[in-house]
Formats: structure tokens, sequence, C-alpha cells
């Protein structure tokens, strides 16, 4: 009897560990983004990303840390934002969802949440303003995704505008896609 108790024993401890290694399994595929990353100028449509973008990517899951550098007009300006794919939320302060130097963000403490979505990190972002003493809001989403060689990185970003009330405002809608080259693992 002690010799079957043993065997179950050691037949449910076996089972449960390969059932918890066997439920890693989308863990595992998803891409290390980590790597110095440049803007691929073939690639950019006009106005959607700054020109002599480059970014360093520190990929060390759940944290997701991006340190762009951008030179606009011999001006060199470098930001820096953290976010946690687990979905804790973060704060940033900078061009947080934005390439763009000149948007009213750039300087905003914006908060967000970011999560995995398959193969790809989403993060999301609600802010609100008053625009000429009227309230508008806006819901940005930004999505980071590699190539399947690990080569290349899209960035897509997404930005509704609503009046306050959820009213969505008509053309309201932009998504820009931003493509880097990787230059340095």
């Amino acid at each position: 009897m002690l010799k079957l108790t043993r065997f179950v024993a050691l037949s449910l401890v076996c089972a449960f560990s390969c059932f918890a290694q066997s439920g890693n399994t989308s863990e595992r595929s998803r891409p290390d983004m980590s790597g110095v990353w440049v803007l691929d100028n073939s690639k950019v449509r006009t106005g959607s990303a700054t020109p002599n973008a480059k970014m360093v990517v520190t990929h060390r899951d759940p944290e997701f840390k991006i340190m762009r550098t951008v030179n606009v007009g011999g001006r060199v300006e470098e930001y820096e934002q953290i976010f946690y794919t687990d979905g804790r939320g973060e704060t940033n302060v900078g061009q947080t969802i934005t390439d763009r130097p000149n948007a009213a963000s750039a300087k905003e403490v914006i908060k967000s949440k970011t999560r995995w979505r398959k193969d790809k990190i989403e993060t999301r972002a609600y802010v609100r303003k008053i625009l000429s003493g009227r309230p508008l809001g806006a819901e940005m989403t930004d999505t980071w995704r590699a190539s399947p060689d690990g080569e290349t990185l899209i960035r897509t970003s997404l930005t509704r505008l609503d009046a306050q009330g959820g009213v969505v405002v008509e053309g309201g809608a932009r998504e820009f896609k931003t493509v880097y080259r990787r230059v340095a693992p």
C-alpha cells in the first residue's frame, strides 16, 4: 500500500510539473524586442514619425523600456518610457505615445496600461483636455510588433478623438505606422 501511495504521489507531481510547463508556451513564443532600432526612412509616410529617430529598447518581461533619441532641427531630445506588460499600469512623461516632438502630449504626464495581445505589445491611454474652452478626449493605442526574423520593429499608433461623453469627432481617428530596423542587438 505504501508503494502504491508513493507511486500515485510521484505520478501527480510529474503530471502537475508537465502541466505547469506546458502552460507557459505562449510566454516563450513572445518576441524579445530588445535592441537598438533606427527609423527606416524608406517606410515613413509624411507626418507619421520624426526623422533621425533612434530607440534603445530594453525588454525584460514584464518591463518594456524605451529610450528614444530624436534630432529635430539640430536639437537632440531624449525620452524614456517604461511600460509593464502585466497590465499594472504606468505613468510616463514626455512622448509617451507619439513620435511627434511638438505634439500636445509631449510634456504631459500620461497614464496608460500595457498588455500582451498574442505576439504584440499594446499600450492604451486616455487623455482629457480643454481645447478652446471645450472638453476633448483622446484614446491612444500603440501596438509594437517584431517581424518574424526579429530585424524589424513595427509600431502602429491609433488616436481617436472624442468630445466629452464619448461622441467620436468626425475625422478624429488617425493611424500611423512607424517601421524601425535593428542596428544592434
